[in-house]
């Protein structure tokens, strides 16, 4: 009787180990598959350690531009899928649960959005022509239906009439 009870717990455990691995298998290929938001293809993140790299970027990116290799090049103060800064925000309006919720910030030029290949929903992109764009913000979806922007199809919105205040921790 000992013998049976024990094959039959070892077939067990065996099998919920397999169907555990199944399941976890098929949650990573699933979180794999779904879009991240951006273009990855041909995409290569640098890290730029240094202020002397920070300082020249321009010229950098210039040259690269020049050899051919690269079809554009943008800097930004975090790499895409990195979670280093969080910033609690404030707005008009703002709901009580809102105030507990922190929104990831990543400082980017003008030509991140064209680089990484991301589409613009509402507005515009930033742009080089418009010296405001360095204290401007894109938010994602998400955080524009949190913070309360009315989703609309008119692509003539310029400016979606928030502001945002930075309350970094």
């Amino acid at each position: 009787m000992p013998r049976k009870v024990l094959v039959v717990a070892q077939f067990s455990i065996s099998l919920a180990l397999i169907i555990g691995t199944v399941v976890v298998f098929r949650q990573i290929q699933f979180a794999k598959d779904q879009p991240v938001g951006y273009t990855q293809a041909g995409l290569i993140t640098v890290p730029d350690n240094t202020q002397e790299l920070d300082t020249h970027f321009e010229a950098l990116r210039k040259s690269l531009l020049n050899t051919g290799a690269v079809d554009n090049i943008s800097n930004s103060s975090t790499d895409l899928n990195a979670f280093y800064r969080n910033n609690q925000l404030e707005w008009e309006g703002m709901s009580e649960e809102a105030k507990n919720l922190t929104f990831r910030d990543v400082n980017v030029n003008a030509d991140f959005g064209p680089t990484i290949g991301w589409t613009v929903v509402k507005g515009r992109d930033f742009s080089r022509e418009h010296i405001s764009d360095s204290t401007a913000a894109i938010v994602n979806e998400t955080g524009a239906r949190i913070i309360g922007f009315e989703r609309s199809d008119r692509q003539d919105d310029q400016k979606m009439g928030k502001e945002l205040y930075d309350h970094r921790p």
